[in-house]
């Protein structure tokens, strides 16, 4: 059985009140309680969950997508989704949010919808997942490996998103954006890349050091 139950909370404060009118828990409510507590609640399988999750992530990456240039990270969507279904896990997000997410994008293509799973990204690197990856394959695109061109592919559908969604889109169309921890991180790595570039320069006739590291100049 998978670690999903459905959304059942019972408060200490709930507990102690008398449900009769009695402020303070008798030893005939607390056996009463001890009884609900025993009662079997049926938790759903692991697809069943899956199935049940699916339609809320689209309901709310749709809500994502009416708003411009709007992303919604991993865990942001995990939480929200466990909350507007009723149906928690204690699972890690990572260990069930990708099949969840591969079924938005069959959603989506089956309903001629722009690749909604776009919009969700990891906090660490701002990138787009699994999700996305689908919905390349069920457009028939070739898979791509290259993490710059794939964030900028994923940058042009959230545009398409945004405009179906009705969103505040520039009366000039907008312009596909990489996700600003993406932008910044990719930022930093082309500076130190050019940093390396760089050539050593001779302190004394200012002209370039080669690979050996002594100036052919200078000696």
């Amino acid at each position: 059985m998978a670690d999903v139950r459905q959304s059942y909370w019972r408060t200490t404060e709930d507990a102690e009140v008398d449900v009769a009118g009695g402020d303070v828990l008798t030893e005939e409510n607390d056996q009463a309680v001890d009884e609900a507590d025993d009662v079997e609640i049926d938790e759903p399988t692991k697809e069943e969950a899956e199935q049940a999750w699916a339609p809320e992530a689209r309901r709310i990456l749709t809500r994502v997508a009416g708003h411009y240039q709007s992303l919604i990270e991993y865990a942001e969507l995990a939480a929200e989704i466990q909350e507007s279904s009723g149906i928690h896990t204690r699972r890690q997000v990572r260990s069930w949010i990708g099949p969840v997410l591969t079924a938005v994008a069959r959603l989506n293509h089956d309903n001629d919808e722009p690749a909604l799973t776009s919009l969700v990204v990891h906090k660490a690197d701002g990138t787009v997942g699994v999700g996305f990856d689908e919905a390349l394959r069920l457009a028939g695109k070739d898979e791509i490996t290259d993490p710059l061109l794939r964030e900028k592919e994923a940058a042009r559908a959230r545009l398409e998103c945004y405009t179906w969604a009705g969103a505040n889109v520039p009366a000039d169309g907008g312009r596909p954006l990489m996700s600003p921890r993406f932008e910044q991180i990719h930022l930093r790595q082309r500076k130190e890349r050019r940093a390396l570039e760089q050539p050593n320069i001779c302190g004394t006739c200012f002209m370039a050091i080669p690979p050996t590291g002594v100036c052919d100049n200078c000696g």
